[in-house]
């Protein structure tokens, strides 16, 4: 972080500790919890090993990341942001909602993890529409016929990433391929023309769909029909 912008101004000193290509996207890894090393260069496709270092390497000697022991033995280093570092949230939010709207529909060349749903879900959630927890899955369908999956518990104080070794069941999935996850969040009238090309697809009780549907705008209960 040796440039700067040279002004005395916010805007130009906030640019100063977090404008540097990838940062924010390194916070953005972050703000779901510690990860260790491995972790942040797999979910970050495209970084270089060294710069992803040295991203680390300012976040912390800006006092917004920290380091402690990972399990085990505790020799593996594990990242989280601290107390500062968590104040960036509302800054990666606000840039997420600017560009949800700006997504193109087509992901051809563009990497996607199913993790990356849950900014989404935070800006979307009708606040106060759920009155009590609801589990949903995930499941992002890949060219190859892969698949991988993101656990998520909504609730009346927002967005969660769920451990699967700790739930017993999702009350809904939602199944598709990463274009149409993502429309289907952030435009539901969409949803049902996805769900009959078979790019989506969406299980669960009728109540279950119900719930997440007043809580998405409608997205699962257009996909159920």
């Amino acid at each position: 972080m040796a440039a700067t912008y040279g002004q005395f101004c916010a805007v130009a000193t906030a640019l100063d500790v977090v404008g540097d290509r990838w940062t924010l996207l390194v916070v953005r890894e972050l703000l779901a919890g510690p990860r260790r090393y491995g972790e942040l260069t797999r979910d970050l496709p495209g970084i270089a090993t060294n710069l992803l270092a040295g991203r680390l390497r300012d976040l912390e000697a800006a006092g917004l990341v920290e380091t402690v022991p990972g399990h085990g033995d505790g020799r593996t280093r594990t990242y989280r942001l601290t107390d500062a570092g968590g104040e960036l949230r509302p800054v990666v939010e606000a840039l997420a909602r600017f560009g949800l709207a700006r997504l193109p529909d087509d992901t051809a060349g563009l990497a996607f993890r199913p993790q990356w749903l849950t900014l989404a879900l935070e800006i979307l959630l009708v606040p106060g529409a759920l009155d009590r927890e609801l589990v949903v899955r995930f499941d992002l369908r890949t060219a190859d016929d892969g698949a991988s999956s993101v656990w998520l518990r909504l609730d009346a104080d927002g967005v969660h990433v769920a451990d699967p070794d700790d739930v017993a069941t999702a009350d809904v999935v939602v199944t598709g391929d990463a274009a149409a996850l993502v429309t289907a969040v952030r435009d539901p009238a969409r949803a049902r023309e996805l769900a009959a090309a078979g790019r989506l697809a969406v299980s669960g009780d009728a109540d279950a769909r119900r719930r997440l549907a007043a809580a998405l705008g409608g997205a699962a209960q257009n996909a159920s029909r």
